[in-house]
């Protein structure tokens, strides 16, 4: 058993989680994947007291949809304790994640994605200021823009119909 699973928060959250996704309520994933969303900061307790997030969101959740949830649980926990430089990292995996689920996937994910990336970029823009004033190198924003490039990508090729397509 998990530490933190008996906890009843975290059980509701990866209910509604996964009924979003099988909805593929797009707007309601937005605000799950949104760090300063009240659900986030109500689970991130729980979240941080499991000892193995990558296997429990493994068992909880279908792929691929437990990767982008494992590195945003991470991300969560990262920001608690104000590590800005994972917080980064963990985002940007949560992002990479997002992206070749949308590969798959028709346009419902875009708000999500809208959230996700505007999150890469703060979160990339205090990982730069915490490493600037470390005296290292501050990479991060150039590192996050080959990311978004990517995803652009990837809508900008769609050619599904209109009413499907990640373009809109």
């Amino acid at each position: 058993m998990y530490r933190g699973q008996q906890g009843g928060y975290i059980n509701e959250y990866i209910s509604q989680f996964n009924a979003t996704i099988n909805n593929q309520n797009g707007d309601k994933l937005s605000n799950f994947f949104n760090l300063e969303s009240s659900v986030n900061k109500r689970v991130i307790k729980e979240v941080s007291s499991l000892s193995n997030v990558k296997r429990y969101c493994e068992n909880q959740v279908a792929p691929p949809f437990n990767e982008a949830l494992e590195y945003h649980f991470l991300s969560l926990i990262s920001k608690q304790s104000d590590n800005f430089v994972d917080l980064y990292a963990n985002q940007k995996e949560t992002n990479l994640s997002a992206q070749r689920i949308l590969k798959g996937e028709s346009n419902w994910l875009t708000p999500a994605l809208k959230v996700l990336n505007m999150q890469l970029r703060i979160t990339a823009k205090k990982a730069d200021q915490f490493l600037k004033k470390k005296g290292e190198k501050s990479d991060r924003r150039e590192d996050s823009a080959r990311v978004l490039t990517q995803e652009y990508q990837i809508t900008v090729t769609d050619r599904a119909p209109l009413h499907l397509s990640k373009k809109w």
